[in-house]
């Protein structure tokens, strides 16, 4: 069988002329050298937020020590509120189990401009089947991590099915575990 030839021009779209009525644009000239010039005053951008979604997605990090983690998003959303804090709900994935979250922390702005005077809140709380962990506290330093406190507080019925979550800890061994812990870094900026 030939192969059909076309020469270039025939393979070339048809020029685009601008549509009536639409203008058409061309770079900007630019200034006399004489002309002065204005400069606004530097600012720093602002991060803003309003409503975040994430579907069908995943998170990952490298531990210090190397070891790979992968947290599977089936939804999570983030709202920031005019009460000026940033509302989180969603169900995420890890080792094979189902996790509810509802989170809520202070609004991005206070995040960005966080001085340790006024600590950043955090509440965050997970379900699975019957387990449940709940931590509540503040972050005076949240961009470090530092200067947290935190209370933590775990339920869980049957430790066994989330053995897989934490192969290092004998949870297999365990009938029922109820835990709570205060934690804090006093250790500042």
């Amino acid at each position: 069988f030939a192969r059909p030839r076309a020469n270039a021009a025939a393979l070339a779209p048809p020029p685009n002329p601008a549509p009536a009525g639409n203008p058409v644009m061309t770079p900007a000239q630019a200034a006399a050298p004489d002309a002065p010039v204005a400069s606004a005053p530097k600012q720093r951008p602002t991060p803003s937020l309003k409503d975040i979604s994430m579907v069908d997605g995943q998170i990952g990090w490298i531990d210090p020590s190397g070891h790979r983690s992968i947290v599977g998003v089936e939804r999570l959303s983030v709202t920031e509120s005019p009460a000026r804090r940033a509302d989180v709900s969603g169900t995420i994935s890890y080792a094979g189990r189902l996790f509810q979250v509802t989170a809520r922390t202070g609004s991005v702005e206070d995040l960005r401009t966080s001085t340790g005077a006024a600590p950043w809140p955090v509440t965050v709380k997970l379900d699975s089947g019957d387990a449940t962990v709940r931590m509540n506290g503040s972050i005076a330093y949240p961009l470090t991590g530092r200067g947290y406190a935190f209370t933590l507080d775990a339920d869980m019925p049957d430790p066994p099915a989330f053995a897989a979550l934490s192969p290092r800890l004998p949870l297999a061994s365990l009938s029922a575990v109820s835990a709570h812990a205060e934690l804090r870094d006093d250790g500042g900026p």
